[in-house]
């Protein structure tokens, strides 16, 4: 037997045991699938190493069997074809193993296939009940989820559009608060500041602002659209910053194309706005005039409201040029575009108090007081708190009027009125405005010499509003008691007059508000100048320096001119005692302090502090300090942009070139000085 021949033979007997050991029991499944994968692919390695080796082989013999010559070509010939016909045989029978473990593979995998899919069918229809029941419970929990998804997404829309739409009314609210003027400021109140202050914008206006404005720090300025640079620019407007508030809306206004109608309108409005808060009215005018060409016959509602706003706005912008022919037109046109519209009734409202208050100054008495009433008759009874605080304004306006005309029994009728229809109206800013007329009832009887009156209108006011958080309202709680204090000194009831001063310092003293704080330094001053009139000066000095002690330091404006006004009192307390040198080194304090503050009625002081100063040094025979004094007034504040702080200036100069000439001319008789 030839090597190809065992070989052959061996390959064979490999193959068939392969083939007899991958032969699947019945139910093997998948596991016996995956042996039967393994056993082929390591059948098929050894054939590869079998072939290569019987290759080999033959390679081999081959060789040997050419030593023999060609005595046995014959042969030779005869047994290559034998090799040749063994090879084709090994090839033919590992084509008939490879077959067959195939055949083996399809017939176990077709076997377990019929078997799981018979398991299969067993097992659904064992649970088909279950298994119907699971995908009914399935389907409902999806729908229910779906059903929540779309109920999130409505409320997460309806979500977004509310806060966008507070966001568009509390810039509204922000805007048109900077425009409420208010003619009523009482020409006998101590506290006029407090009288004639604009309206503060709403606070939760202003949280909503700070709020949106806060968000959009998180976003790049360059991904900003329309919205965000005018939400941007409302922020900075209600914190005082114009210049930046009319960049934001100027870019709002150029970002606005797609935007509604609407929108651009009020971007317009806002720009203007903005141009008239930094003094650049006449081109707030033709920010206003191209928002009438350009939507002056848009029907929407919307639209209506920001045309109405210009037109308001307009007329202020007018006022402040002194126009006021062009701003009553303004006003007119109001009233003849829109005055049957209810949708802009508040607008409607505000130009016709504004109108009231131009006309009681240009206009005759009895048009001023016949616009008041038209005001009144028209929106007095609206639900709208911004209107009937327009109307309350319009009615403290009128009796002002009235007062001012000499009519002070009509004047305390409107105040009374007034109470009468408001005084139990809960919003704040109502509330604020009764204090207000209370307030200016009580002053209107002390002059009067109704002291008695006078004095139970101000407790009037403590007793409704005393206890009341708002500030506006704790500040004029204050002022009524002041002036409560000035009724007592006018009816020259002293004791009562200081009881009061005392009063407030201890229920006031550390208040964190400035204009109490203020009003506060105010009293103790006040007080002082009663105590001096008494002839109480050691008591009127030691209240001078209790404002100094607990208000030096402070950094508010108001409270630091009553801190500079408690330092004057005091000098003169001091010369009056004859004690010049600690009132001359008061002065000097009072330079050193204030010389550069911004305030022109603390400037007005210190140029009236150095001209005291050196009228009191010439007095004493100290010519060459009284001289350097009064150079220094002249130096430091004879340009001043305030004209009572020249006028100081100009008697202090004149006194200064008095002594000089006096000083070149020599003792009397003598003539003058020579070098």
């Amino acid at each position: 037997m030839t090597f190809r021949t065992l070989a052959a033979a061996a390959i064979f007997s490999s193959v068939v045991g392969h083939a007899d050991s991958a032969t699947p029991d019945k139910g093997g499944g998948g596991a016996e699938l995956a042996v039967i994968r393994a056993q082929i692919e390591k059948l098929e390695n050894e054939l590869i190493v079998h072939k290569q080796v019987l290759h080999l082989s033959i390679e081999a013999n081959d060789k040997r069997l050419a030593d023999y010559g060609t005595h046995v070509a014959q042969q030779g010939t005869q047994t290559t074809w034998v090799g040749n016909l063994v090879g084709m045989t090994g090839i033919g029978i590992t084509l008939i193993g490879v077959i067959a473990g195939l055949a083996t593979y399809v017939s176990a995998t077709a076997r377990a296939r019929s078997e799981a899919r018979k398991v299969a069918d067993e097992w659904f229809r064992d649970n088909a009940v279950g298994i119907a029941a699971l995908i009914s419970e399935v389907e409902q929990k999806v729908a229910t989820a779906l059903a929540a998804i779309d109920g999130h997404r409505v409320r997460v829309s309806a979500a977004a559009q509310d806060a966008e739409d507070q966001v568009k009314a509390a810039a509204e609210m922000v805007l048109s608060s900077s425009f409420i003027r208010d003619l009523s400021s009482h020409p006998d109140s101590q506290d006029a500041n407090l009288d004639s202050r604009e309206s503060e914008p709403n606070v939760a206006a202003t949280t909503v602002i700070r709020a949106a404005s806060d968000e959009l720090k998180r976003k790049p300025e360059q991904d900003f659209n329309a919205n965000d640079h005018y939400v941007r620019g409302v922020s900075f407007y209600m914190n005082g910053n114009m210049k930046s508030a009319l960049d934001s809306f100027t870019a709002a206004v150029d970002a606005s194309v797609g935007v509604s109608p609407a929108e651009e309108a009020s971007y317009l409005v806002a720009r203007a706005s903005a141009l008239g808060a930094l003094g650049r009215n006449e081109e707030a005018v033709a920010v206003y005039e191209l928002l009438d060409r350009r939507f002056g016959q848009n029907g929407s509602s919307e639209v209506r409201d920001q045309l109405a706003r210009g037109l308001v706005n307009k007329g202020v912008a007018l006022s402040r040029l002194g126009r006021p022919d062009e701003e009553l037109a303004a006003y007119d046109r109001l009233d003849r575009d829109f005055g049957t519209d209810a949708a802009v009734r508040e607008q409607l409202a505000k130009g016709q108090l504004y109108k009231a208050i131009t006309l009681n100054d240009v206009g005759t008495p009895e048009q001023a007081l016949a616009a008041f009433d038209v005001l009144d008759r028209k929106f007095g009874n609206d639900v709208l708190v911004t209107i009937r605080e327009y109307v309350v304004r319009g009615m403290i306006a009128k009796a002002l009027k009235l007062g001012s005309m000499g009519a002070l029994s009509d004047e305390i009728g409107v105040y009374d009125a007034l109470y009468n229809r408001f005084s139990s109206d809960e919003a704040l800013d109502i509330r604020e405005q009764v204090a207000k007329a209370l307030h200016f009832k009580g002053i209107t009887l002390t002059n009067q010499g109704d002291f008695d009156a006078a004095v139970s209108t101000f407790n009037l006011i403590d007793a409704q509003f005393g206890a009341d958080d708002a500030p506006k309202l704790r500040e004029r709680v204050v002022g009524a008691l002041i002036s409560k204090a000035l009724a007592f000194s006018k009816a020259e009831r002293p004791g009562e007059e200081i009881a009061v001063y005392d009063l407030i310092f201890k229920r006031f003293e550390f208040d964190t508000s400035d204009s109490i704080r203020q009003q506060v330094a105010k009293s103790l001053n006040f007080k002082g100048i009663t105590l001096d009139t008494l002839d109480k000066a050691a008591e009127a000095l030691a209240v001078y320096e209790l404002v100094f002690a607990k208000f030096g330091a402070d950094a508010a404006p108001a409270v630091r001119e009553q801190v500079a006004n408690s330092m004057s009192s005091r000098t003169i307390t001091l010369s009056q005692l004859g004690r010049h040198d600690e009132s001359i080194a008061v002065y000097d304090e009072m330079y050193a302090r204030f010389s550069n503050d911004d305030s022109p009625s603390v400037r007005s002081k210190i140029a009236a502090g150095l001209t005291i100063k050196g009228l009191m040094l010439k007095a004493e025979g100290r010519l060459n300090e009284a001289v350097a004094a009064f150079q220094l007034l002249e130096d430091r504040y004879g340009h001043d942009e305030d004209p009572a702080v020249r006028d100081r200036v100009a008697k202090g100069v004149a006194s200064r070139d008095e002594i000089l000439r006096q000083a070149e001319a020599g003792p009397e008789g003598e003539g003058p000085r020579t070098a």
